[in-house]
């Protein structure tokens, strides 16, 4: 798998935070579909396997800052879990969703003396095709490790 991100970055070539979150996007697109039966595993290799949302935000996190290391991005993600998800301000009905992983990326490539850029990014809802960003859905203080 190192092998195979290290070929697709040589051929994408990053330079910025956003398109490195592409590239994670991608490559975790295709190494994960979703599914709850099977027991999570944060090992992961170049082939596709069932995912869940843990195992989507840490092999997005990964891959992203393996990324930001490989181009010189002053960026990094962070996995967050919140332990009372919702979609659409709802609930899901759903075995597995009363808590929900998702990645916190922390661009610093503006100005200095500004804070970073947070950019709320959720894979799991990628691969279903309702886009990354939940920025709008996001409440409440999220403490990060430093």
């Amino acid at each position: 798998l190192r092998r195979a991100i290290d070929a697709g970055l040589e051929k994408s070539e990053p330079d910025n935070t956003d398109k490195a979150l592409d590239f994670a996007l991608a490559v975790t697109d295709k190494l994960l579909h979703f599914g709850l039966s099977h027991p999570t595993s944060l090992s992961f290799a170049a082939v596709e396997r069932e995912g869940n949302c843990i195992e989507y935000a840490q092999l997005l996190a990964k891959v992203f800052d393996k990324a930001a290391a490989a181009k010189h991005i002053p960026a990094r993600a962070f996995v967050v879990h919140s332990g009372k998800a919702r979609l659409f301000g709802q609930k899901v009905p759903m075995k597995g969703w009363e808590d929900h992983d998702w990645v916190l990326i922390e661009d610093r490539s503006g100005d200095d003396k500004a804070p970073p850029r947070r950019i709320y990014v959720d894979p799991t809802m990628h691969d279903f095709g309702l886009g990354w960003d939940i920025s709008s859905n996001v409440k409440g203080e999220i403490n990060l490790p430093r």
